[in-house]
């Protein structure tokens, strides 16, 4: 079996584009060539995106075309298995397409850093910035503590979230801002991060009931269990388009669908993660809809100051 030090996953969902400008930004800011490239393809709607990945003829690349749209957390795990069958590798870079490396060294630095820190190290991330959300790279949100049942409650529902600012606060590292220091965290960037590969398959990898969105949540929930811990570099940083790997960024996919699926993996987290009755669970979803609902409202006007 070959052995490679990391294995980069880009899960495709009709963004062939930028997972070949993600792709390329790998191999031109690498500097070695210990590494793979992982394409999985989760069954695009649109025409020949495995083709058009393939005819790029990006050094190191491998490709794996799934037979349907499974997810975020399924398509990231068969591409694991998949290399795993070709491949023994150490560390895993989770990557969205719409995310672009622009620094010499990046992958492969941060993976130094992570290797001299203790066992209870299981990962480790760069700064990721989405410039049309902040301007300023530092102070963007891109790192959070596993959520209480309470840290459901402000994040579906924003009055509750400015009633308890200080709480928030805690939970996004706010104080830590500007990120300017190495930081120990729990909850990494779903859009990009390091992991060791014996950490990710011990905690049983991404959460398969989950199709988008709280994979993240739950995964540090179970590397927290197992007393892992996350580290933040904010000396590199990643660029994140935001959206497209979703189709939120270009309007393929409804706002509608994308609020189900997300109250859908928080139910899964309250669930299986916290143990949360049906009345607790009830009490998320009901404010999660109204708060979208009054989003929604306000987006198309009906609301104006």
């Amino acid at each position: 079996m070959t052995k490679k030090r990391y294995a980069v996953i880009l899960l495709n969902y009709n963004t062939v584009e930028d997972a070949v400008i993600a792709a390329s930004s790998i191999v031109e800011n690498a500097i070695s060539d210990d590494y793979v490239i992982c394409f999985v393809d989760g069954c695009s709607t649109k025409n020949n995106q495995v083709e058009i990945f393939i005819s790029a003829n990006i050094h190191n690349t491998c490709v794996l075309k799934l037979d349907e749209n499974v997810g975020y957390a399924r398509g990231n795990n068969a591409g694991v298995r998949y290399l795993l069958e070709k491949y023994e590798i150490d560390y895993l870079v989770i990557m969205n397409p719409d995310v672009e490396i622009r620094t010499k060294g990046l992958v492969d630095n941060l993976i130094d850093t992570l290797s001299e820190l203790g066992e209870h190290y299981c990962g480790i991330q760069p700064l990721v910035w989405t410039p049309h959300i902040s301007n300023e790279a530092n102070r963007q949100i891109c790192i959070r503590k596993v959520y209480s049942y309470f840290d459901c409650i402000m994040d579906s529902f924003y009055p509750i979230r400015k009633l308890f600012t200080r709480k928030y606060q805690e939970m996004v590292y706010y104080k830590e801002r500007p990120y300017e220091r190495l930081i120990d965290f729990e909850v990494p960037s779903g859009c990009f991060f390091i992991i060791k590969i014996d950490a990710f398959m011990k905690v049983g990898m991404f959460d398969e009931r989950t199709f988008l969105y709280a994979e993240e949540i739950i995964l540090g929930y179970k590397l927290k269990k197992e007393h892992y811990k996350f580290i933040l570099d904010p000396s590199w940083l990643v660029i994140h388009e935001g959206g497209k790997s979703t189709g939120s960024h270009h309007g393929t996919v409804s706002s509608s669908f994308v609020a189900k699926e997300e109250i859908r993996s928080l139910e899964i987290y309250m669930k299986y993660c916290l143990n949360c009755g049906k009345i607790k669970i009830l009490l998320v979803k009901l404010l999660f809809m109204f708060n979208y609902y009054v989003k929604k409202a306000c987006t198309l006007g009906y609301y104006k100051q």
